[in-house]
């Protein structure tokens, strides 16, 4: 599907060099990239942008977008295996997907896009996991933003496989903010165990943990004045970032002051969770991200 011919009339695709779907609805508003299949855009009706993109995002495919929902297939950070696996966070997220269909049903738009092994074949790092296969996307956008990620093994051999949602949520002050549900939970951060506390997260610079949670999570953002809920399905971590202002300033794609403008609260299925599916099966992963105003007193 690569007109508009066959949309919904309320959904679009951008002519750009690297074409968005564009979702505007009495519902919600959203962007969802071809390109690495990334969610760029989601805005409630009546509410204000859910996810972050740096202003110095490159937007053209030639690498990916700083910010949205990346989504980091078919290995999340250096990979499950010994050795460190290349590409940082797989592959999927470098390629082209296919748009395959957009649905208004009056309540959500769904579009579902896909990424198959044979459009990976030259991908670098496709050699660590050279099994066939086929990633579907689906994306549906309503009161709240739901992304599930099916992928079927289409190879004669086991398929194993991790997978993140990278979400970078847009947030006021990042050091106001305060993220529950990982409280007393295990994480690892620059290869050091740790526990979290028994108070909400707080946030004032550099962090990189991966908590051992499939839990519920909650960013409270004062300044924004909402809460954003955040539910994982079939997901086995959770992982928190944010570059503080060093690492912000050392990207070319992101500018110094932006990292007090985000969060990055990644859903996972990683590490010792890693996915094996057989030769002919599916498995799925998924995350759906409500807003709502925050509650007095938090």
């Amino acid at each position: 599907m690569t007109d508009n011919a066959n949309l919904p009339t309320t959904a679009f695709l951008t002519a750009d060099a690297s074409p968005r779907l564009v979702v505007d609805t009495r519902r919600c508003r959203g962007e969802v990239g071809l390109h690495g299949a990334t969610v760029t855009s989601f805005v409630p009706a009546g509410g204000r942008e859910l996810l972050f993109v740096s202003k110095k995002a490159v937007r053209d495919g030639s690498r990916p977008v700083r910010g949205g929902i990346p989504v980091c297939f078919p290995w999340f950070g250096v990979g499950f295996m010994e050795e460190r696996m290349e590409p940082l966070h797989g592959f999927a997220r470098k390629l082209p997907w296919e748009l395959v269909e957009v649905v208004d049903d009056d309540a959500v738009v769904t579009s579902r896009l896909r990424l198959t092994g044979q459009v990976a074949q030259d991908a670098p790092g496709r050699h660590l996991v050279p099994q066939d296969f086929t990633a579907e996307l689906e994306v549906r956008m309503g009161q709240t933003l739901r992304l599930e990620l099916a992928v079927t093994n289409t190879d004669i051999e086991p398929l194993t496989y991790e997978v993140a949602f990278h979400t970078y949520f847009s947030v006021l002050d990042v050091t106001a903010c305060r993220l529950r549900g990982l409280e007393g939970a295990e994480f690892v951060q620059d290869g050091v165990a740790g526990v979290g506390s028994r108070y909400p997260l707080r946030v004032d610079g550099h962090i990189d943990r991966v908590y051992d949670s499939a839990a519920q999570l909650l960013l409270d953002d004062p300044g924004f004045g909402r809460r954003i809920t955040i539910t994982g399905e079939n997901s086995s971590h959770a992982i928190v970032w944010n570059p503080g202002p060093q690492g912000a300033a050392d990207m070319a794609d992101m500018a110094e002051h932006e990292w007090v403008q985000m969060l990055c609260v990644e859903t996972a299925r990683a590490r010792d969770a890693a996915v094996t599916v057989a030769p002919g099966a599916t498995s799925c992963v998924a995350v759906e991200l409500a807003v709502s105003e925050l509650p007095s007193g938090r």
